[in-house]
């Protein structure tokens, strides 16, 4: 198996565990992650997010979701 078909593999699998989170959104924790799945764009842009999130730094997408709704959210903004 080459690179391409490994980075293939892994995005399907980061998109099927994504819409098994996004499936049961809790909209108290992540509010604007639930709202922005509503929509084609928005699922779309959440889908983008994690992949990045989750290919480029070795994370899960639990944690990218979290990182995105703390990036939207300002009730999670800490200085």
């Amino acid at each position: 198996m080459n690179d391409i078909e490994r980075n293939e593999k892994l995005i399907g699998r980061v998109k099927r565990v994504l819409a098994e989170y996004l499936e049961v959104c809790n909209e108290e924790r992540t509010p604007y992650i639930c709202k922005l799945k509503e929509t084609p764009q928005g699922y779309k842009e959440v889908e983008d997010f994690v992949i990045k999130v989750v290919i480029k730094g070795g994370n899960n997408v639990g944690f990218a979701i979290m990182e995105m709704e703390r990036q939207l959210n300002p009730n999670y903004i800490i200085d």
